[in-house]
């Protein structure tokens, strides 16, 4: 439940609760301005109810259900674009990667390297592209579409979340462009562009994990489960 929702609940009972106390349930013998805080409590409260009933239960409903699907496509999200950048680099760089790997000047000088005329190939992946553009116009066009299918969740996802996938999407968007009508030797023109990507996946990391605490509750499930297997559910077993 929101922090205010709470608020104004326990507010309002407490209204209640004092009130009653003090001048008894019977409103023809409270004062006027009594009678309408109450009323004002009471109202309150049943709408307070309501919202829970047919808006909040089926919303965390929803997110519990989605909630592996939305935790995979961020993660993905961040697959693509952490090994778009590894695929900038040096054979040795990749076997020794560090914290540092992913920093902005790093991820900058990685794209500023990177010959457009040469083929490049995803690390992880046996894809040979003929150059940079291609490649990463086909990782933006996965990023795309996992983006597309979040937002069509966005009922059970925060503004700010919303908000960082249309900017995801418009920087996807962006480098498409550039790379259709460019196949320049020098890639580091796409240097900021890039970087902007790998920024915006990384606050979409941090605000699905605000979106999404679940997991405490899958592991009372598993727990659940062992002492009870026989009342397991197909889908509850791969977690």
């Amino acid at each position: 439940m929101p922090n205010f929702l709470a608020t104004a609940f326990l507010i309002c009972l407490l209204a209640v609760l004092s009130l009653t106390l003090i001048w008894g349930k019977d409103s023809n013998l409270q004062p006027i301005a009594v009678v309408i805080v109450l009323q004002i409590a009471y109202s309150t409260l049943a709408g307070i109810v309501f919202y829970i009933m047919t808006t909040l239960i089926p919303q965390q409903t929803k997110k519990l259900k989605f909630n592996l699907f939305v935790q995979n496509s961020v993660a993905h999200i961040n697959i693509l674009v952490n090994d778009l950048f590894r695929s900038f680099a040096k054979e040795e760089e990749i076997n020794n990667i560090s914290s540092s790997f992913y920093n902005q000047n790093n991820l900058k000088r990685l794209s500023d390297s990177v010959d457009g005329k040469k083929p490049l190939r995803i690390v992880n992946t046996v894809t040979v592209y003929p150059n940079p553009y291609e490649a990463t116009i086909d990782t933006m066009k996965s990023i795309e579409e996992k983006a597309e299918r979040l937002i069509g969740l966005s009922d059970i996802l925060s503004i700010d979340t919303i908000g960082t996938l249309g900017n995801l999407l418009s920087a996807c968007l962006t480098i498409k462009k550039a790379c259709e009508f460019s196949r320049q030797k020098e890639f580091k023109y796409l240097s900021l562009n890039l970087c902007e990507i790998y920024m915006i996946t990384t606050i979409l990391s941090r605000q699905i994990k605000q979106d999404f605490k679940f997991r405490k509750l899958y592991h009372h499930i598993n727990l659940r489960n062992r002492n009870q297997p026989e009342e397991k559910e197909h889908f509850e077993t791969f977690f």
